[in-house]
């Protein structure tokens, strides 16, 4: 029924790689080992003995992997599966190998994992492609076996699925769900589900069988899954839920098909079960089509079948091979690879020859043999039937000896005519038979049954109530137990809530007594301060009644001289005199009494109580009373009478009372003098604390702030290492060419060479083209040379201003797509021109936004800085140096009406603006760095990781906060020096 289709597949090829496991138990010894040319087969010791018709041999592959992970073969043959097949080109990957061998979880992963799954990798690469989103998929998932019945592996209680084959065309899948994909989250869902129900389905085969096990499990279906991709404006039709959709017939511009063949191993006595032989012969159909189609793909052949069974009738679409296909002359020839899995122990070694046997044929399909399928060894098979005839003889033997059997149409000297017929009757007799025996067991083992029910009944529910008791027993036991314990732990509570209440009022007593020594400490040069000020009130008292004395003691004497000379001539002239002197000592005394109250008010100010030896108002008023006392008979208006005697004694008494009061006041200044020492003495304690305390902080900080900037100057260090091994830019000059840049070992060059199709390093050893630091004029920022001007040309419509985020500024995480004349001015955060002396200029640009920043900051320290610039001039110009290298932007930015611009600063606004900062940017650094000034130095590293700014722009604006004094200079020497 099935015809032979062919097409010209010439261009095509397909990789062959081998993967060699071991079993979890081997046995019998190494039977396959590695070699220069790939495998090498040799017959184990058992087998040999047996007449296995092969002793050794070898089998070329491509690659050979031993124990492999899914990673490991992802990258190394699968790595740009993703991105090739969005470049319209289709990719079909087998997985074969006997039983148990790890095809579908190298395939498919596990349930627990499906990221360790060939199809996980695959499909992840093909979601982080730029061009993912461009397109949209449908995902399918079935199982194709003999039958016409199909299972959906995405919808196992789907019963729908179903091939169906017709005369005039090829077989059509229908009925089978398809999950439309157009995110990363939505084809993991699909990984996810795939891998629960492949091990529902295969969950049989996926561990070697039991050795004890007489027939085991045979499931010879192929897993094919395929995710189809169209164009964005073709988009197929949902459901109505939006999420599944039955298989429609849309072309798909192209896809991507993995495929886990079926077990390859011969069932156990095959033929013995009618529906495991016509398994096993339509999955040898199956493996001699794809080696028909492998391998003349394999060995360049002008036509390539498809016809030979369904499976390679369904993937001719993938292999662009469908007629009336549009979209067959613009996909690329197919990527092809074939992932043999096989063990190397002795007890697999038959199966694995025949999977060895399969690859050699794919490699040279000539040399298969015409008898039998081509998938398989046909000594090997003529082999195994011998040895399952003299098997099943063995077991006859063993019947007729042990029980008594004989056979009635095998060995007999007549032929029997009706062989059913015969065989029916012996059935019949055996099925009686078997029911008598059975019966009579059967009330056998009732009878013995009962009768070990009450035996066993009784002897139970005397366990029962014996474990009762005990039971009980023990309840009450460990009632007691438990009541001691409780008692114990209310005791411990207890115990430890005292303690907690001790360590509590041990930790308030010592905060009340800190606070009280604070306040000590305070009330002290208060003390202090209303001293100094009581004793230089006392100094000027002291003075003015030292003053006061004096004074009256000369106006007295001189008095005594005019009164017994001119006691007549001048009376009225002494009792105007004598009215002054009474006016002034009462002026005298009040000027006394109100320096008291003044220092009575500082004292009750000062809550302070009033000693013994101190003035107070009251004591002032007696003074001055007494002293008025003596005043009446000492001054008078009229003229004395008394005797010049009792004046003299008078005034002695006065001079007496004066002195005693001056002792007084020099003991008490004395005193106020020690007590003002003694405060002195312990606020200079204090502030030796203090300043003690406050060089430790900052230590610490300068400590913390020189270890920021060795750890900044290591991580420049292992940039420009970075740069040292390269990294890939793209480079403008009349078109975009991607380049491969690095710094040579000598820190003096740039380095340029080409990129080969992994994107790699084509010769690091020849660059194309090579610059030499001295040779640079000027570094700018941006995209404002020629070159970028002439690539964009009219096209362009991105401009800087619009890239530039208000708070997290121009950062981009996506990586550099193909760079177009239309996007080019997207990258502009991302571009910069090396101008040369001699008119020259490179323009690149970065694949990412950390590119970027690891090119101008190491620019900065190798151009631009003096003291590298310094160790990198050429010595044999006498010590004259060239001008380093300028770094800038273009053109400023232009901060009309941006948010936050107003709040600025001419200068902040100039330097903003020069260094392509906005406002909003600038505004919120300062105010953190500010904060961050308060708790300790602020370095370069500190702008760096508490704003968006890149290094570059961090330094510029640390040293513009340092020159403007907004925070401290950490040390009167840089610590970046």
């Amino acid at each position: 029924k099935l015809q032979f289709l062919y097409f010209i597949g010439v261009h095509m090829d397909i990789g062959l790689v081998a993967c060699v496991h071991q079993p979890p138990k081997p046995v019998g010894g190494k039977a396959i080992t590695t070699c220069d040319s790939g495998l090498e087969f040799t017959c184990p010791p058992e087998l040999k003995e047996a007449g296995f018709p092969h002793g050794e041999a070898k089998f070329a592959f491509d690659n050979v992997h031993v124990n492999p992970k899914a990673k490991e073969l992802h990258g190394e043959h699968l790595k740009q599966v993703g991105a090739d097949v969005l470049n319209r080109q289709n990719a079909v990957i087998y997985l074969g190998g006997k039983r148990a061998t790890p095809k579908r979880q190298l395939l498919f992963g596990t349930p627990t994992d499906t990221s360790s799954g060939l199809m996980h990798m695959v499909l992840e690469g093909l979601s982080k492609h730029p061009e993912f989103k461009n397109h949209t998929y449908k995902a399918t998932c079935y199982t194709l076996g003999a039958g016409k019945d199909i299972t959906d592996l995405q919808k196992l209680d789907n019963d729908s699925g179903v091939i169906l084959e017709s005369l005039k065309g090829p077989p059509v899948i229908s009925g089978v769900t398809e999950v439309k994909v157009n995110s990363w989250s939505e084809l993991q869902k699909v990984c996810k589900t795939i891998a629960e129900n492949y091990t529902k389905t295969f969950e049989g085969v996926l561990n070697l069988p039991d050795e004890k096990e007489p027939f085991p499990a045979y499931h010879p279906d192929n897993i094919i899954f395929s995710l189809r991709v169209f164009p964005i404006s073709q988009s197929p039709a949902e459901t109505e839920d939006g999420t599944f959709e039955q298989m429609s017939t849309d072309t798909e511009q192209n896809s991507v098909t993995l495929i886990a063949l079926g077990d390859s191993e011969r069932p156990a006595l095959c033929g013995i079960e009618q529906k495991t032989l016509a398994g096993y012969e339509d999955q040898q159909k199956t493996l001699s089509a794809v080696i028909g189609v492998l391998g003349a793909i394999r060995c360049k052949r002008l036509r390539v079948p498809f016809g030979k069974c369904r499976l390679m009738h369904l993937l001719k679409r993938a292999y662009n091979a469908e007629k009336n296909n549009p979209y067959n002359d613009e996909n690329k020839p197919t990527f092809s690879l074939m992932i043999l899995n096989v063990f190397d122990d002795g007890r697999n070694a038959e199966e694995s020859y025949h999977s060895l046997v399969f690859a050699k044929r794919i490699v040279n399909v000539i040399g298969g043999s015409g008898v039998g399928p081509a998938s398989r060894d046909l000594a090997i098979e003529r082999w195994r039937l011998e040895q399952d005839i003299v098997e099943l003889k063995d077991e006859l033997e063993i019947v007729k000896i042990v029980h008594g059997y004989k056979p009635s149409i095998y060995n007999q000297s007549k032929p029997v005519q009706n062989i059913k017929e015969e065989e029916q009757k012996k059935i019949s007799a055996i099925v009686l038979k078997r029911d008598k025996e059975r019966n009579i067991e059967l009330e056998a083992t009732r009878s013995k049954a009962s009768e070990e029910a009450k035996t066993f009944i009784d002897g139970e529910q005397q366990k029962a109530n014996q474990n009762i008791q005990k039971l009980e027993k023990l309840l009450s036991e460990k009632t007691s137990e438990n009541q001691k314990l409780n008692e114990m732990r209310d005791t411990k509570i207890k115990e430890y809530d005292k303690q907690l209440e001790k360590v509590r009022k041990k930790r308030q007593d010592e905060e009340e007594k800190t606070e009280k020594l604070r306040k000590d400490i305070v009330e002290i040069e208060a003390q202090l301060s209303a001293r100094q000020e009581s004793i230089a009130q006392q100094k000027e008292q002291l003075e003015l009644l030292s003053k006061d004395h004096s004074k009256g003691r000369e106006l007295i004497l001189q008095g005594r001289l005019e009164a017994k000379s001119k006691r007549e001539k001048v009376a009225g002239e002494r009792q105007e005199q004598r009215k002054k002197w009474l006016a002034e000592i009462k002026q005298t005394n009040d000027k006394a009494l109100a320096s008291v109250k003044e220092l009575d008010a500082l004292r009750t100010k000062g809550g302070k109580s009033v000693d013994e030896n101190e003035d107070t108002e009251a004591s002032i008023k007696d003074e001055i009373k007494s002293v008025d006392r003596f005043l009446n008979q000492l001054i008078s208006i009229e003229e004395p009478h008394t005797k010049d005697e009792k004046t003299e004694t008078i005034r002695k008494q006065l001079h007496e009372y004066f002195d005693t009061e001056r002792k007084r006041c020099e003991v008490r200044l004395a005193q106020e003098l020690e007590k003002r020492e003694q405060l002195e003495k312990a606020s200079a304690t204090y502030k030796s604390k203090l300043n003690d305390q406050q060089n430790r902080v900052k230590k610490d900080q300068m400590a913390d702030a020189v270890k920021k900037e060795k750890h900044l100057e290591s991580l420049l260090e292992q940039v420009v290492q970075y740069l040292e091994h390269g990294c890939r830019m793209v480079k403008i000059r009349g078109s975009e060419r991607k380049r491969y840049l690095y710094i040579s070992d000598d820190r003096r060059r740039i380095h340029s060479c080409e990129i080969d199709e992994d994107g790699a390093p084509a010769n690091k050893k020849r660059p194309t083209t090579t610059a030499y630091f001295k040779d640079i004029r000027k570094i700018t920022l941006g995209q404002f040379t020629p070159n970028f001007r002439s690539y964009e040309g009219s096209k362009g419509t991105t401009r800087p201003s619009d890239l530039i985020h208000d708070v997290d500024g121009a950062y981009n995480r996506t990586p550099t797509a193909t760079v177009t004349p239309e996007n080019l001015g997207q990258y502009f955060y991302r571009s910069f021109s090396l101008e040369f002396k001699k008119g020259k200029t490179w323009d690149v640009i970065a694949e990412t936004d950390s590119d970027f920043e690891a090119w101008v900051v190491v620019l900065q320290r190798l151009l631009v800085n003096k003291d590298e610039w310094n160790k990198l001039c050429d010595t044999r110009k006498g010590g004259v140096i060239d001008p380093a290298p300028t770094m800038c932007w273009g053109d400023p930015l232009n901060l009309t009406g941006r948010q936050g611009a107003d709040r600025l600063m001419a200068e902040e606004a100039k330097l903003c603006a020069e260094n392509h900062i906005t406002p909003i940017q600038y505004i919120n650094i300062k105010a953190q760095i500010i904060h961050k000034a308060q708790l300790g130095f602020v370095t370069v590293y500190d702008v760096r990781t508490l704003s968006t700014l890149d290094l570059l722009r961090s330094r510029v604006v640390h040293d513009f906060f340092i020159a403007k004094k907004v925070i401290p200079q950490p040390n009167p020497v840089d610590i970046r020096t």
